[in-house]
């Protein structure tokens, strides 16, 4: 069982900098009901919605999550515990790093990703909200002989990675009129991984 929150050490203003803005959505059991985690989310101004979707940009997975959890990895969400939304709530995360490992969770996505993707010397633009995930990823990047791109518009792009958001929807479909390759941030890291 998840521990309880401490209502006095909710810092809403620390909360706001990794939450404000987001489409977020809860699956599973948490340390309070599913009601109250929507209210305090979105005092700490996210958008709360029930449905993943591509607009998801936050799942917060508790206990015996569902199916939910399944469409976010397949969507590319960004996905925390609700133990981390305690932490971010109380002030003890100030950047969300690392999404959850599908083992932990029992989780299996039916996602049968057998291609290895390969990067040396490619072009790639990242659109991706989290910095801490950026940097991740552009080290990750980095070590595999792969091109950071910082503008679409000027330089030559291979791939873009993108973190789904309804905020780069025309930049996608720009790029796939322009024959660029995209993909999810959850889709390249499991693909890099191979």
């Amino acid at each position: 069982m998840q521990d309880r929150i401490g209502y006095k050490k909710i810092d809403f203003n620390s909360a706001r900098e990794i939450l404000g803005g987001k489409n977020v959505v809860f699956t599973g059991r948490g340390f309070l009901v599913r009601g109250e985690l929507m209210r305090l989310a979105r005092q700490a101004g996210a958008n709360v919605d029930t449905v993943v979707t591509k607009k998801c940009d936050l799942l917060i997975v508790g206990e015996k999550p569902g199916s939910k959890l399944r469409k976010a990895k397949v969507l590319g969400c960004e996905i925390i515990t609700t133990n981390d939304f305690k932490d971010i709530l109380e002030g003890k995360i100030s950047n969300v790093e690392n999404d959850i490992d599908e083992d932990i969770l029992n989780i299996n996505t039916n996602e049968n990703i057998n291609e290895v993707i390969y990067i040396l010397r490619k072009n790639i633009l990242l659109l991706i909200n989290n910095e801490a995930i950026k940097m991740k990823t552009i080290r990750n990047i980095k070590l595999n002989g792969g091109n950071i791109i910082e503008n679409f518009e000027e330089e030559k792009v291979d791939l873009i990675v993108y973190q789904p958001s309804s905020k780069i929807t025309n930049i996608l479909d720009k790029a796939k009129k322009d024959n660029i390759n995209t993909i999810s941030l959850g889709v390249f890291n499991k693909m890099l991984m191979k």
